[in-house]
């Protein structure tokens, strides 16, 4: 398959057409609009400037792919999104769980250099990108079960709470 070549993989396509998605297309805007009211609020944090941006990068790849539809665009999709992800977790792990910057890119270094490094250690790194993204899976619903506990979820107090948790 060429780079060029059309994808379909919403039920909203129905032919290889630009606007062959065109509730796909048009609601990428969401991004970008999160992106605008969230760039005021990052002001003096570089990190969180840095998400706002690739969150904007995220509306404009998905854009592109859900009118464009093909490898390439699939691919300008997808890699903003990684992004974020790769973002997030480092930030949360430096800042949340208070780690080092390099113990924060740890995971993501063993994912990444699982591969390359085969030749030299067969068993890989793979494992190491599991436990320590485990760690921080289980951290982020200990994160959203203590907020929930405390009753900071937006607009509801502990008794709200409680009468949903036990339904």
């Amino acid at each position: 398959m060429a780079w060029r070549d059309a994808v379909d993989g919403y039920c909203e396509r129905l032919t290889p057409g630009y606007w062959a998605e065109p509730v796909n297309a048009v609601t990428n805007m969401a991004f970008l609009v999160a992106a605008a009211l969230m760039w005021r609020r990052t002001a003096g944090l570089p990190l969180a400037r840095a998400m706002v941006l690739v969150l904007a990068a995220i509306g404009v790849g998905s854009y592109l792919f859900h009118t464009h539809a093909n490898r390439a665009t699939g691919v300008m999709d997808v890699i903003p999104i990684v992004a974020f992800i790769l973002l997030y977790v480092f930030a949360a792990s430096r800042d949340f769980l208070r780690l080092a910057p390099w113990q924060a890119g740890l995971a993501t270094a063993f994912r990444t250099l699982d591969e390359p490094l085969c030749a030299v250690w067969p068993m890989g790194t793979h494992f190491l990108w599991h436990l320590l993204n485990a760690v921080m899976l289980g951290w982020m619903i200990n994160v959203y079960v203590r907020h929930r506990r405390q009753g900071l979820i937006c607009g509801q107090g502990p008794a709200k709470q409680a009468a949903e948790d036990s339904a």
